[in-house]
């Protein structure tokens, strides 16, 4: 997808497919009611001012279908979702812990190796990674585009994120 930017983890496409699933079925949806409703909108116009608007029943089966259907499609995207989300959750056992500090105007990354750097993360090709995150002064969002994770930090509370295998 050339809309988004270049996935730099495992789990970016997973974040991607979520997304891709809820803008097509977003787009199906969209275009079926238009086309119904153009449909009905021309078939039962009024022909006449003096023309009587008939009395329509509802239909019982069409009712449960046009809720059951939505229904079973929502919790197909929320089961899909909650995986994906528990995955980006979940850290690996095996997991590289890098400890992440907001400051004013900087981010501040302590390595395990006892290495530090300032507004910079760098990471290992291939090993999985768990950030574990604290704001000093007010409140931050950690932002990763590639990684498709994004936290918010509150002071005083650590908070942790797993963007996945780079």
């Amino acid at each position: 997808m050339t809309w988004i930017p270049e996935a730099a983890s495992n789990l970016a496409s997973k974040v991607d497919g979520v997304l891709l699933l809820i803008t097509i079925m977003s787009l199906v949806f969209f275009i079926l009611i238009t086309v119904v409703l153009v449909y009905f909108a021309i078939k039962y116009r009024r022909k006449r001012e003096d023309e009587e608007t008939p009395y329509i029943t509802g239909s019982e089966p069409l009712e449960i279908i046009w809720t059951v259907i939505p229904s079973i499609l929502l919790i197909v995207l929320f089961v899909y979702g909650y995986v994906v989300f528990k995955d980006m959750r979940t850290p690996p056992k095996d997991a590289v812990e890098i400890n992440v500090q907001g400051k004013q105007w900087l981010w501040t990354f302590d390595y395990y190796n006892g290495k530090k750097t300032i507004n910079e993360l760098y990471v290992q090709y291939n090993r999985p990674v768990r950030l574990v995150m604290e704001a000093q002064d007010v409140l931050h969002s950690f932002f990763v585009p590639g990684f498709r994770v994004k936290q918010d930090l509150v002071p005083g509370r650590y908070t942790q994120l797993q963007p996945g295998r780079l």
